[in-house]
């Protein structure tokens, strides 16, 4: 009996050795297995993988026809950015004449207005015709305009707000506004003598001095107003009308006529 139980518990601790052995086996083989398997999935990859890099064909007809692909994107891009450069410029362009065309035109505008303007003034001119009454004056110290009523021969009156400036006469000052006298009574102390400069010799003689001592910065000719009564001429200054004694180098009362009327009164 002993040695049969023996016997038997030897060939179960053998057959068990046998089982680990072949469980070492069988490991080892799987090991085995799965490293072939992973070295084959690498080399699939790789394989794989190949035709891209064969593709770029790396060398050195494949790195020029690369440099060929780079080249030709680099050319139309500039290509593409200059189209958008020259539709900006043309843009700008387009604004710049439209701005241009727009100031001409303004331009022309100011002119055609500065025209009417001068159309609705009277007109003064340097040949005053001979045949005509002086019916405005305009002082060529600030441009005013100025109305004048014909007397007799070179005589006239001057005409504000409706009064007659008067020299003396009535006046409490040396000269005041007064109502404008009747034809039937007049005298001289509403009565200035109308002389035209056209000269420095001129201007010296009404002054009695030498041509020398009269401005040279007097432009010919101009015409001066002077009263009947105290041979003082009219003057405008930025205080108005006043009444003073000659003195033509004082552009104050210096004037240019018109045989024209003017509605603008001096206020």
């Amino acid at each position: 009996m002993n040695i049969f139980f023996t016997y038997i518990l030897l060939c179960i601790v053998f057959i068990l050795m046998l089982s680990v052995i072949y469980c070492i086996f069988i490991s080892y083989e799987l090991k085995d297995n799965i490293d072939r398997f992973a070295i084959s999935q690498i080399e699939s990859f790789e394989q794989a993988e190949a035709p891209l890099i064969n593709t770029l064909d790396i060398s050195t007809g494949g790195i020029n026809k690369l440099t060929g692909y780079v080249t030709q994107i680099d050319k139309e891009f500039k290509g593409f950015n200059n189209e958008i450069k020259n539709s900006n410029i043309s843009r700008d362009n387009i604004r710049n004449i439209n701005m241009y065309d727009n100031v001409k035109q303004n331009e022309i505008n100011s002119q055609t207005i500065k025209e009417m303007n001068e159309n609705l003034k009277p007109k003064i001119s340097k040949d005053f015709p001979m045949d005509k009454f002086i019916k405005t004056i305009k002082s060529k110290y600030n441009s005013q305009y100025i109305t004048t009523i014909p007397s007799e021969g070179t005589n006239y009156g001057i005409l504000i707000n409706d009064k007659c400036l008067t020299v003396k006469g009535l006046c409490k000052d040396e000269f005041c506004l007064l109502d404008c006298q009747k034809d039937t009574y007049t005298s001289d102390s509403q009565k200035f003598k109308a002389e035209t400069i056209k000269s420095n010799i001129d201007a010296g003689a009404v002054m009695n001095v030498s041509k020398n001592d009269i401005s040279k910065k007097n432009i010919y000719p101009f015409s001066i107003f002077k009263s009947l009564i105290n041979n003082n001429c009219l003057t405008l200054s930025d205080d108005g009308i006043t009444v003073e004694k000659c003195n033509l180098n004082n552009i104050k009362q210096q004037w240019a006529i018109s045989p024209d009327d003017n509605i603008c009164i001096l206020n």
